[in-house]
Order: structure tokens, then sequence, then C-alpha cells
């Protein structure tokens, strides 16, 4: 549950020539209460860790005001609360006398002044950058271009949650199974009929794991053995990439005579993958290449 409104504004950008080139935009204003909460609560524990490792923290010994400052900054910027918290490192110095001769000391005792430096650390909440942080949790601003007609502000809270969806093809092409880079293609041509490809390959994927989670959903199930190393972990929502890595390293026994060519499956197929095919509604018959006929 949530609350927001919309403003629409008016934006131009010069051009050249005396040219404006002009469009209206709406701006989404939307508070999320459940991320409201979490993120006043991430806050808090970032605060309270923050202040009881600055009250831990004590100076090295030889340890100069500047050194030490440098320890108190790391502190403040590891949890990124350096602007709520008032910080000040303070050197004082004490001299005391010491005497160059043993024995109690009288009044014509030769002696010499010694220095030293002791540091200390005051550590003082800002509050009032607090409070303002604390209501402006779970507020979000989100801008289009879209005419009213086209995109409300329910539309746009929708379109933002899946969001994810579209930049995890993103993700995909730049680091992901579908990398695009490098680019050893300098024909704009090739260039174009390579992100093709991917972006049927794409597809191809987004599609595997739509019909294998609305399967999974379907029938309340959940699917494990995907994950190395955890096999007992189960997810409604399988990757492309772990359901596929399932049916790695099965091997085709291929036979060829004058008049045809054979292809059989070495191994037996597991459990996990026959529960995968069947949420993919695919038949194992599919691996079952029997015999193909080489005319003369």
């Amino acid at each position: 549950m949530g609350e927001g409104f919309v403003l629409t504004r008016e934006q131009s950008y010069p051009l050249a020539h005396d040219l404006t080139y002009t469009w209206s935009e709406q701006w989404f204003v939307t508070r999320s209460h459940s991320l409201r909460k979490r993120q006043q609560a991430t806050l808090t524990r970032r605060l309270e860790r923050t202040e009881t490792e600055l009250r831990r923290l004590r100076p090295k010994e030889g340890e100069t005001a500047a050194v030490f400052s440098q320890r108190v900054d790391k502190v403040l910027g590891k949890r990124g609360v350096a602007d709520y918290f008032l910080v000040k490192v303070q050197e004082s110095i004490l001299i005391r006398k010491h005497y160059l001769k043993p024995g109690r000391p009288g009044v014509n005792t030769p002696y010499e002044l010694e220095s030293s430096s002791r540091l200390s650390l005051s550590l003082q909440r800002q509050e009032a950058l607090i409070a303002q942080a604390m209501q402006l949790a779970g507020w979000r601003i989100h801008v289009s271009n879209a005419a009213p007609q086209h995109l409300s502000l329910t539309d746009s809270v929708r379109y933002y949650r899946d969001e994810w969806l579209v930049e995890r093809g993103f993700h995909r092409f730049k680091k992901g199974s579908l990398p695009a880079l490098p680019l050893y293609l300098q024909l704009p041509e090739r260039i174009r009929g390579l992100m093709l490809l991917l972006l049927i390959a794409l597809q191809a994927l987004t599609l595997l794991e739509f019909v294998a989670s609305r399967s999974l959903t379907g029938s309340g199930q959940a699917i494990a053995g995907l994950v190395p190393g955890n096999p007992k972990m189960k997810t409604e929502r399988p990757s492309a990439e772990r359901l596929l890595a399932a049916f790695d390293k099965l091997h085709l026994l291929i036979t060829q005579s004058d008049r045809a060519v054979a292809a059989t499956l070495v191994e037996s197929l597991t459990p996990l993958q026959l529960f995968i095919l069947e949420l993919l509604h695919l038949s194992p018959s599919i691996f079952d290449l029997g015999s193909v006929f080489v005319p003369p």
C-alpha cells in the first residue's frame, strides 16, 4: 500500500538557430509504506552501528590527529552516514617536568619540560538531518514524457515494479549468458544481424522462464536441485540458465551406415530433467532422435 500524486511540467531545451525544443513531462511522486519502514529501519541500524564503532575507537600510540581523523572518516564513509554525525577530533597537549637528577626534587633541581598529546573524540548526532531522512523515506519520483492518457500513476508503479525484467535482459547482453561485448564486428549490417540473433535468443530464454514459472505457480510447487552446492534450495522462479544447465553433459551416440544415421542418448534422463521437461510441456521423446535416412 502507498500514496502518490502526479505533477505535470513543461520542459525546454535550446537548439541551434534560436530554436527551442519543448516537451511535457509527468512527475509521478509515490511513497511505499513498506519501503518506508525498510529504509527507516536500515538507517536506524546504520546509525547505531556507526555510533557504537566510533565510541569504541581509540587512538593508537603515537598516532597523530590527522591519521586518527582519517580512521574516523573511514568508519563514517563505510555506512554512508557522514552527514548525520557531527564529529570532532580534539588534541590536548600535556606538559610535565622531567627532573634530571634522582631523588626528591627541590626548588633548584634542574629539569626539562616534556610535552605529550592526547586525542579525544566527540560525537553528536545531527537530529534534524536524521529526522528529515526519516520523513523522506519511501518516496520516489518517476519521470516520463508519456501523455496522461497513455500512462497513469497506477500504470507507472506497475511498470516500475516490472522494470527488473527489462534490466535483466540488458544484463544478459552485458555480462550474462548472451554477451554482446566485446564486439569485433565493424559493418553495421553485421552488428544488426548479431543483435537480432541475440534478441531471438533472449526471447527464447524469457519464454522458457515464463512457461516454467507459470507451471510451478499453477501447481503450487517449487523446484529444487538447480543450485550448485545447495541441492535442497527451492524456487518458484527458476532462471533459464539454471534450467538449461541441468541438461549439461548429455552425450549422443551417433552411428552411421551407408543408408542411415542414428543418434541415441547415452544417459538416462534424471528425475530432475524429466520434471523440467514436464514443466515446459515437452515430451522426453525429443531426445529420441531415431534414424535418419540418407538418400544414395
